[in-house]
C-alpha cells in the first residue's frame, strides 16, 4: 500500500517517493546503496552495482569513472522499444536528460560530471571535473534510472509509459488506484523472481491501511509512528513483523528569499518559540531523537543528541526569542504557514499545534494556514514556492545528500532557497574529500555551522518509524535505503 499516489512515472518526478518505488520495478540504476545490515543505516554505507551493472572502476587520479554493463539485458518486447538490448547509449541519454532537462530539479546531483563517453555498447565512462566522494551516490539516488530514448521520442516524456528490462513488467497505472506489475519471464535472473504479480495500491486513509494489514489483505505498506501505535497493532497481530528506522528528518523551513526571514535573529527568535522537548514528549511519547541535518539513524554521521540540545536556536526560551525579534525590528503579526495535507502527513499539523499557541501568546503572531494536494505541496515546498514558512521533511539515502540536497544553492531539497557562498564552498569541500575520516569530520562541522549560523531550517526531533510487513513474507527487506524492486525482487510468500 502507498499512502499517496504517484502523479507521474517519469524519473524526473522522483521527489515523490511513490514514483521511485514503482519505476524501480522496471528501470535499472547503475548503483544502489546498501549497508552491512540493510535495516541498520548506522552501519557502514557502501555502494554496490545495480542489477544492470557488472562492475565499475575509478582511474588512478579519481577523475574517470568507468562502468561495465551486463550483456544481454533486454527490454520487454513492447513498443516502441520492442525487446532490444540495453546498451551504454541508454545510460548516456538518461543521465544527460537528468543533467539538462528544463524541468529537472536534480541538476546539482551531477555537477561533478564533465562529460560522458560510450566507447562500446557495454561501457560507460564518466569524465569528472574533480575526484568526488559523491558521484556514486548521485548515480544511485533519484532520478538516476536508465530509460530507453524511444519512449521520449514517441510520447514526449515518461509520465505514463514504463518499459524496461527489469524483473517486472508494467501492466497499467490507474490514477487514484495504483500501479500493477507482473513477473518478467525474460528477466536475466527470472529463476529467482518468485512473485507473479505486485500491486502498488493507493490507500490514503491511515485507519484503512491499518485494518488491511490486520486482516492480511495487504502485505506491506503501513508504518506506526509511535511505540504505542506499534503495540496496539502487535496486540491484535502478535506475529506481525516490523523494522524500526529513524532515517528521515522534519522541520520548520524559513523562506530565505523573503526579506522578512533574512535576519538570523528572526529565524532564531521564532525557533526559540518551538518547544522541541514537548514535540518529543507529546507527539513521540518521549521517544523523539534530537537531530539536525543528518538523521540520528545514520549513526556517526549525525551529531550527538546532547550537543544538538545545546544549540541556542534549539533551546526553548520564548522570552529570549521575543528579545531577538524586537532587536531585529520584526513587527509581523501574521505568518503564512504551509502544511502537508493531513491525510498524507499529520505531523506538521501536530507540531504546529505545539508552537502556534506560543507564537501567538509570546510574540503576538498568528498563523495563516494553507495546504494543497500532495504533489503540488511537494513541488512548492521543495522549490521555494511557499510564502513564509513550510513544515515538511524528507527521506534520503546518504548522509552527504542530506547536507547537499537541503543546503546547496541548487539542491533538490533546498526549499528555503538558501544561497550562501560559504555553505556552498563547505559542501564542495566535503564532496571532494575522499578520505572518509576527514569527510566525516567536515560533515559534522558543517552541521554545527548551519545549525548555529544559518538556520534556514529548524530540525524537529524524530522517533523511529515502525515499518510493518506480514510474517509470511520471506526474504523481504523494507529498508528506507532500498526502493521497491530492491525490497521485493527475491521475496516469496510462505503461508
Amino acid at each position: 500500500m502507498q499512502s499517496r499516489d504517484a502523479a507521474s512515472l517519469d524519473p524526473l518526478a522522483g521527489q515523490i517517493s511513490t514514483t521511485i518505488e514503482r519505476i524501480s520495478m522496471v528501470y535499472p540504476a547503475l548503483v544502489i546503496y546498501d549497508t552491512d545490515n540493510p535495516n541498520d543505516p548506522s552501519t557502514a554505507t557502501r555502494p554496490k552495482p545495480g542489477w544492470a551493472t557488472e562492475r565499475w572502476e575509478f582511474s588512478g587520479d579519481g577523475k574517470t569513472l568507468t562502468f561495465h554493463l551486463k550483456k544481454g539485458l533486454k527490454y520487454t518486447n513492447t513498443p516502441p522499444v520492442n525487446g532490444r538490448e540495453l546498451v551504454s547509449e541508454d545510460v548516456k541519454f538518461s543521465i544527460l536528460r537528468y543533467m539538462t532537462h528544463p524541468t529537472s530539479t536534480f541538476k546539482p546531483r551531477y555537477d561533478d560530471i564533465a562529460s560522458i563517453d560510450t566507447p562500446d555498447k557495454y561501457t560507460v565512462v564518466f569524465n569528472l571535473k574533480r575526484p568526488s566522494a559523491y558521484i556514486l551516490y548521485a548515480l544511485a539516488a533519484e532520478p538516476s534510472y536508465i530509460t530507453p530514448p524511444e519512449i521520449e521520442k514517441q510520447y514526449g516524456d515518461y509520465k505514463q509509459v514504463l518499459v524496461g528490462p527489469g524483473p517486472f513488467i508494467h501492466e497499467k497505472t490507474i490514477q487514484g488506484e495504483g500501479s500493477f506489475f507482473t513477473r518478467n519471464p525474460d528477466y536475466y535472473d527470472a529463476g529467482h523472481i518468485y512473485l507473479d504479480r505486485v500491486i502498488f495500491k493507493v490507500v490514503t486513509d491511515n485507519a484503512t491501511r491499518t485494518a488491511a494489514m490486520r486482516a492480511g489483505q495487504a502485505h506491506w505498506g503501513q508504518s506506526a509512528d509511535t511505540k504505542s501505535g506499534l503495540d496496539a497493532i502487535l496486540k491484535t497481530n502478535p506475529d506481525m513483523k516490523y523494522e524500526a528506522q529513524n532515517t528521515s528528518n522534519f522541520g520548520v523551513w524559513y523562506n530565505m528569499k523573503n526579506p522578512l526571514f533574512q535576519d538570523l535573529r528572526v529565524r532564531k527568535g521564532l525557533s526559540k518559540g518551538v518547544d522541541l522537548q514537548e514535540v518529543s514528549d507529546r507527539i513521540y511519547e518521549g521517544d523523539g531523537s534530537w537531530q539536525t541535518v543528518v538523521p540520528v539513524g545514520f549513526g556517526k554521521w549525525a551529531l550527538p543528541q546532547e550537543e544538538v540540545k545545546r544549540f541556542d536556536a534549539y533551546i526553548f526560551d520564548p522570552k529570549a526569542g521575543k528579545k531577538l525579534l524586537d532587536e531585529a525590528g520584526f513587527k509581523v503579526k501574521t505568518i503564512k504557514m504551509y502544511l502537508a495535507p493531513k491525510n498524507i502527513n499529520a505531523l506538521g499539523d501536530q507540531i504546529m499545534g505545539i508552537f502556534a499557541p506560543v507564537w501567538e501568546k509570546e510574540y503576538g503572531i498568528k498563523l495563516d494556514i494553507s495546504t494543497d494536494e500532495y504533489s503540488t505541496f511537494v513541488n512548492k515546498c521543495y522549490n521555494n514556492k511557499f510564502d513564509d514558512v513550510c513544515v515538511f521533511g524528507m527521506g534520503l539515502y546518504d548522509p552527504i545528500d542530506y547536507a547537499r540536497a537541503q543546503y546547496y544553492t541548487a539542491g533538490p531539497r533546498n526549499g528555503p532557497g538558501l544561497d550562501d557562498p560559504k555553505v556552498n564552498a563547505m559542501l564542495d569541500d566535503i564532496v571532494s574529500t575522499l578520505d572518509e575520516g576527514q569527510r566525516l569530520k567536515k560533515l559534522l562541522d558543517f552541521q554545527r555551522h548551519v545549525s548555529n549560523n544559518i538556520l534556514s531550517m529548524l530540525h524537529i526531533p524524530r522517533a523511529p518509524s515502525y515499518r510493518l510487513y506480514q510474517p509470511f513474507l520471506r526474504n523481504f527487506v523494507p529498508a528506507l535505503r532500498m526502493r521497491g524492486a530492491e525490497w521485493i525482487m527475491y521475496t516469496w510468500i510462505d503461508k
